[in-house]
């Protein structure tokens, strides 16, 4: 199993499970001792997006980081970003998308706004 971590200076990594020699609860989350070094989990979201970054994640609001790969429309009106997958319940995974981030999702703009509408019901 791999676990996606950040080394001591913060880059992104990629850790074999079966590579860790001790794990070290510390009061940031755990510290996992390999042979190269420490490593430990993401904590910011500045963290997050350098660790996902290279999978097809973007941060889109404060609150939202998303897989870019998962998603299939966007609405500028209510800005809301829109992915292929729903939840169990049917209804829509969704995401507000800011206005500084709207450049990154202008490719999934639709024609007719109405299309979310026949396509979530």
């Amino acid at each position: 199993m791999q676990l996606l971590l950040m080394n001591d200076k913060g880059e992104p990594g990629i850790v074999q499970v079966e590579e860790i020699c001790m794990i070290i609860p510390t009061k940031n989350g755990p510290e996992f001792v390999t042979r190269w070094g420490n490593f430990r989990y993401p904590q910011t979201a500045a963290e997050l997006v350098r660790q996902f970054n290279a999978f097809g994640y973007e941060q889109v609001d404060r609150n939202a980081i998303v897989n870019l790969n998962k998603a299939s429309a966007y609405d500028p009106v209510q800005r809301k970003l829109y992915f292929e997958d729903h939840l169990p319940t049917g209804e829509w995974i969704e995401a507000t998308v800011s206005t500084a981030n709207i450049r990154k999702v202008n490719h999934l703009i639709r024609e007719s706004g109405a299309l979310y509408l026949a396509e979530a019901g």
